[in-house]
């Protein structure tokens, strides 16, 4: 896999973990450690989708 890959999957974890915390979520124990789809529509080219679960 390339580094690409890898990039793409950190920052979709974090960019959810920054919503959650946005809106008054602790990420660290209110939130599960997520799931993330990901997708290769063409060569070099990663479609992300990143979902955790919070809970209050």
């Amino acid at each position: 896999m390339s580094n690409n890959y890898f990039t793409a999957l950190f920052n979709a974890q974090n960019n959810a973990r920054s919503l959650a915390s946005a809106d008054g979520f602790e990420p660290s124990t209110q939130c599960s450690p997520g799931a993330s789809f990901v997708r290769q529509p063409l060569p070099g080219l990663y479609s992300v989708q990143a979902q955790i679960i919070c809970t209050r």
